[in-house]
């Protein structure tokens, strides 16, 4: 599967950001700390449902400390990743940081990313 665009909310420095990818070949260039291996780790996570499914494989779930940290140190109330591939599968792994009614209700669906 060749992902052709990946979406991050909330993920550890991103706000928000948006990458697309060639199909061939894509390089990531950038200073340290920018986050070049966020980005391949967000890909790991949003993958992991699929790897899962494969014998003695176990995916790479979401931790806490992938949540983005604002400057006076708190959380949002979610994460999300969202990949689309080039041969148009679409999906969205969501964290909630906790289970009460806030973060479930500022988790609104993207559908402009679906489209």
């Amino acid at each position: 599967m060749k992902i052709c665009h990946l979406k991050l909310d909330h993920f550890r420095r991103f706000g928000s950001f948006e990458i697309d990818f060639h199909e061939q070949l894509t390089v990531l260039v950038a200073r340290n700390g920018a986050g070049k291996t966020s980005i391949l780790d967000a890909l790991s996570i949003a993958l992991g449902p699929f790897l899962t499914r494969l014998p003695n494989v176990s995916g790479k779930n979401p931790k806490d400390s992938d949540f983005q940290v604002y400057p006076d140190q708190s959380k949002p109330p979610f994460m999300r990743i969202q990949c689309h591939s080039f041969n148009k599968i679409l999906w969205d792994r969501t964290e909630k940081r906790d289970q009460t009614k806030q973060p479930h209700a500022a988790i609104t669906p993207d559908m402009e990313f679906f489209i």
